[in-house]
């Protein structure tokens, strides 16, 4: 159908001790172009962190998360690991 899942891998540094907003490792691992557009995917209920739907725009990623997997939409998976 030509609908492939999209698997990607993200390194983002400051470390598990900082805290990260959802809307900014989206946009940080290329699963939304903007903060715009990441918000409303998540109001759409398009966004999942590790399994579990994320439903506020202002999510943080839990606290001692170093390594996570973000889903955005069907088809776009992003591995993340947090990095000092």
């Amino acid at each position: 159908t030509g609908r492939e899942a999209v698997a990607l891998l993200a390194r983002l540094r400051g470390g598990a001790g900082r805290r990260y907003a959802v809307v900014e490792v989206l946009v940080e691992a290329k699963l939304a172009p903007s903060k715009t557009e990441a918000r409303r995917l998540i109001k759409a209920g398009a966004v999942a962190l590790d399994g579990e739907k994320v439903t506020e725009a202002t999510a943080l990623v839990p606290e001692g998360r170093e390594r996570f997997v973000l889903r955005c939409g069907r088809l776009k998976f992003c591995t993340v690991h947090l990095e000092e």
